[in-house]
């Protein structure tokens, strides 16, 4: 006698239940028996190289102090002294005043240094001159030029010489005329005259002069 089974709605969904995740679990079985199986440097990745750590270890403890640079101060100060005879300005009452103190602040307007002024024994004018060098040597100029009488000579050498006093693009004179606090004119290409006239006061004029004389002395050789 065979035996029947009756399939009502409610066994069906329990059957049904359970075989759902029983062949979810091995759908996912399947999928990881699929997958490539990881490799030995997967597994194990390689260690750092020797060569590297070796390079770190041997640096000397104290590497960090071999690279520290000095910094150099970038602010120097520099004292002019005017002597009397050759102040511009010599009206004591007015001393930090008037024409004299305007001129002063326009210098350090248009070059950035700073301007001190004090009188000295002999009555005549010292300036300290703070800044950066070009600044320093700009202010002495403009110094010179406007607050000091001036002076005047001339200095001649071949005419073949003068363009090695002015330089390439006129820079040599610039720097010449910057050290010594002169004004130095020097005759047109076409201006057959070698006198070269140099302005300024008298340690400018014989500074600016043996200068030039140094140059002209060096293309003898």
């Amino acid at each position: 006698m065979s035996s029947v089974a009756v399939l009502t709605q409610e066994s069906f969904a329990e059957h049904r239940s359970g075989l759902v995740p029983q062949q979810i679990k091995v759908a996912t079985l399947n999928s990881e028996e699929e997958s490539d199986p990881p490799t030995y440097k997967d597994a194990f990745p390689p260690l750092p190289e020797k060569a590297a750590c070796l390079e770190s270890a041997q640096e000397p403890a104290g590497a960090w102090g071999n690279k520290i640079r000095p910094i150099k101060a970038s602010v120097i100060t520099q004292v002019f002294h005017v002597p009397l005879e050759e102040r511009k300005y010599k009206d004591m009452n007015q001393f930090g005043e008037g024409e004299q103190a305007k001129i002063c602040l326009e210098i350090m307007q248009r070059t950035g240094a700073h301007l001190e002024l004090s009188l000295a024994k002999d009555q005549g004018l010292s300036i300290m001159v703070s800044g950066k060098l070009d600044a320093v040597m700009k202010a002495r100029k403009d110094i010179v030029a406007r607050l000091q009488t001036q002076a005047s000579a001339t200095v001649a050498i071949p005419k073949e010489h003068h363009r090695f006093v002015i330089g390439k693009n006129g820079e040599k004179l610039q720097d010449l005329e910057l050290k010594t606090a002169t004004k130095i004119q020097i005759p047109r290409p076409d201006d057959p005259s070698n006198q070269i006239k140099i302005t300024g006061t008298k340690e400018g004029i014989e500074k600016a002069r043996h200068e030039v004389l140094l140059i002209s002395a060096e293309q003898d050789k």
